[in-house]
């Protein structure tokens, strides 16, 4: 399921923003990397994957972030996927962090 990945962009997204005001690129990848909104993702054996997607992402030129960062996000997914046993408690996280209603769905 693609799930927990588009929940771990919400919080990916919400840590770029954290810093935004900021003028050095730098302490804006600081400030984003330190939000609680991705410390659940920081907190596997996926960090050193996400932090080199998020840093790659706030680096790159908006037109052309999408393909200069793939193969970092290809990575993280991939690192993801290969420890699912931690991210499932990440997904369920987030779900009682939202107070979604009714089942997540898996």
């Amino acid at each position: 399921s693609s799930s927990s990945s588009s929940s771990a962009l919400d919080g990916m997204a919400e840590a770029i923003q954290k810093g935004a005001h900021l003028p050095s690129l730098d302490d804006r990848i600081k400030v984003a990397l330190e939000c609680p909104c991705v410390k659940p993702l920081r907190d596997t054996s996926c960090r050193d994957e996400f932090d080199a997607a998020l840093t790659c992402f706030m680096k790159a030129d908006e037109e052309t972030r999408a393909s200069d960062c793939a193969d970092k996000f290809v990575e993280l997914h991939q690192c993801m996927v290969k420890h699912s046993e931690e991210f499932q408690e990440f997904a369920e996280e987030l779900v009682k962090h939202r107070n979604v209603e009714g089942p997540a769905q898996v």
